[in-house]
């Protein structure tokens, strides 16, 4: 019994997390977004040695993007961060889901066995 009068404690727990990791999320999507744009920008003047646009259409330009970002440590950290916190944030909310659960059950499994002792007590009346 324990365990189930424990799990209000735990969802709010898991919840004040999944808080936490939001956080953690918008900071590197920032960082994510951050980096992109730069790296966008420098693509965008970048010329050659014509003095004509080295990446002149979009498919060049996304083309060049994706190739640099790969390449890029600070994305490729921002980027793992940033999915790592997706994944911790969508295992704890499907924890606190479960809690949730858990929780609805053991209180309907009290209401049953208060009505069944209530009915007991006036069959014994």
């Amino acid at each position: 019994m324990g365990e189930q009068t424990d799990l209000p404690i735990e969802i709010f727990k898991t919840l004040k997390e999944i808080g936490e990791v939001k956080e953690r999320i918008d900071t590197a999507a920032w960082r994510v977004s951050l980096i992109e744009a730069k790296q966008m920008e420098a693509i965008l003047v970048e010329q050659n040695e014509l003095g004509k646009l080295r990446f002149p259409n979009d498919k060049a330009r996304d083309g060049e993007l994706v190739q640099r970002l790969e390449k890029d440590p600070a994305y490729i950290t921002a980027a793992n961060e940033l999915r790592d916190a997706k994944r911790r944030r969508d295992f704890l909310e499907a924890t606190v889901e479960l809690k949730r659960s858990q929780f609805r059950l053991f209180v309907l499994e009290l209401r049953g066995a208060l009505v069944g002792k209530e009915e007991r007590a006036e069959d014994m009346m």
